[in-house]
């Protein structure tokens, strides 16, 4: 289906960020982001799992919703 493609197109598509609506793994899975239990995402944030590149999409949906903290500094 690439053939027509150039290199390019085919690598900005394939990192196009994508929508996530439902969690896509663990307990809540297939819940809709906005329902999660905040001590889930919490629990998540806090886990690291969030920090993982394959998760970017679904830390920016939990950011989009307000579900993820504010990480606050102390100076």
């Amino acid at each position: 289906m690439i053939d027509d493609l150039d290199i390019d197109t085919v690598y900005s598509l394939l990192n196009k960020p994508k929508e996530i609506l439902h969690m896509p793994f663990g307990k809540y899975q297939g819940m809709p982001i906005q329902q999660l239990p905040k001590d889930y995402v919490n629990w998540l944030s806090g886990s690291g799992a969030l920090d993982k590149p394959e998760n970017t999409d679904l830390k920016q949906a939990l950011d989009k919703v307000g579900l993820l903290s504010p990480v606050m500094s102390f100076i």
